[in-house]
């Protein structure tokens, strides 16, 4: 901007402000402020490549209430070593010295006092400057008192090193570079309509994200402490979730592991009860062979039958009489049961008593067989016409004396 066009522009205004940052110098004490773009190969160059104080201050001088000034300057003149001076009387000082302005309602803010170099800090800003942002723009804070602040927080930061130094006074009343807020004149808004209005917002929402928003915009306060109650009730839902999933998995588990064992105990199962039925089998076999091992009660050894008397007695119940029933086997014996083989059509030996005799103490099997029977009566003395049935009741296997049966 030109000298010029800041001059004509400050004429209108209450207040006018010039902030510079950069490097400064002093040269037969008047203080020069130097371009980014000076050379300055010689002292005498300052004339013509920087500016002086002096005319920013006579720039700034139609302002009505306040000409503020801040240099932002390390008061450290970085072409002392490389600038050749003309003239060995002319005096070039390390930096800006101080100034004391003459006009009224002017402050000349340095960042330190004469005889000591600013910082430019660790950071993007330097100390100064950051406390002139932190200060200098609060609405309605008079700039004296404003300055004062940066000053104290300069001080603490930079550890005692660097102290901000004001040149200049002004009138009684309050100088705030940003005006105050204009008191409203009418009825009051309620200042937790908007607070309510965003807690009922996020309250049809209920999110985690949602609630955590909200504590970001509205820290403190009653509905804060809604908020927090809110996010208190998702994390224990979240929990209750949480112990209920892992009941459930674990019931998944417990039951897979109750598969796997009876998958494991059923072929266990299955040999016991094949071991258990070949066991029985065993047993049944062994306690067949003891059974068979003693004698059945029907073929216990009896007493020997007398066949021929019993052979006998069946003639002479049929009616081919052999006699005197008395075990002797004699003719007559003979002669009836040859009477008994004409009538009956079988071929019994007649003399085979006697053999049978001398073999009635074997003991005999266990079936009977009795295949004895009449025939249709051909002599009509013995059986007349009838037919008759021999019943044998002789526990004798006929085969042993007549190959015939």
């Amino acid at each position: 901007m030109s000298h010029s066009t800041t001059a004509a522009s400050v004429q209108v205004v209450d207040v006018a402000v010039v902030y510079y940052a950069g490097h400064g110098i002093e040269i037969d004490g008047i203080n020069y402020l130097i371009p980014v773009d000076a050379v300055l190969d010689r002292d005498r160059d300052v004339y013509d490549e920087a500016l002086s104080l002096e005319r920013v201050l006579v720039a700034v001088e139609p302002a009505k209430k306040l000409r503020l000034v801040i240099l932002d300057a390390c008061r450290d003149n970085p072409f002392t070593r490389s600038m050749k001076r003309t003239l060995a009387s002319r005096a070039v000082g390390r930096g800006l010295a101080k100034v004391e302005p003459t006009s009224p309602n002017t402050l000349i803010a340095f960042a330190s006092k004469a005889g000591s170099t600013a910082s430019d800090g660790d950071g993007k800003y330097s100390p100064f400057t950051r406390a002139l942002v932190n200060h200098v723009a609060k609405p309605g804070l008079d700039v004296r008192k404003a300055f004062g602040y940066v000053r104290d927080d300069v001080l603490k930061s930079t550890g005692n090193k660097q102290e901000p130094y004001l040149y200049g006074s002004l009138g009684g009343d309050d100088l705030p570079l940003v005006p105050a807020k204009p008191a409203a004149t009418g009825p009051q808004a309620d200042p937790q309509t908007a607070v309510r209005r965003d807690y009922e917002l996020a309250l049809q929402i209920g999110t985690r994200d949602v609630w955590t928003a909200f504590l970001a915009q509205y820290p403190d306060g009653f509905y804060a402490s809604l908020a927090k109650g809110q996010l208190a009730r998702i994390a224990a839902e979240d929990a209750r979730l949480a112990a209920a999933e892992k009941a459930r998995l674990a019931e998944q588990e417990k039951a897979r592991l109750a598969a796997e064992k009876t998958k494991q105990i059923e072929p266990q199962k299955a040999a016991t009860a094949k071991q258990a039925e070949l066991a029985a089998e065993k047993a049944g076999e062994e306690k067949g062979q003891q059974l068979a091992a003693v004698a059945p009660v029907d073929q216990l050894e009896k007493p020997p039958v007398d066949l021929p008397r019993a052979l006998q007695a069946e003639l002479r119940r049929v009616g081919c009489n052999p006699g005197a029933v008395d075990g002797n086997w004699g003719e007559r014996s003979q002669r009836a049961l040859n009477l008994f083989n004409t009538h009956s059509g079988l071929r019994l030996e007649a003399k085979a008593a006697a053999m049978s005799r001398r073999r009635a103490n074997v003991p005999l099997r266990r079936r009977r067989c009795c295949r004895l029977r009449y025939r249709e009566a051909r002599e009509k003395p013995v059986l007349a016409t009838r037919k008759a049935v021999l019943v044998c009741r002789l526990p004798v296997e006929f085969g042993r004396f007549s190959d015939t049966l």
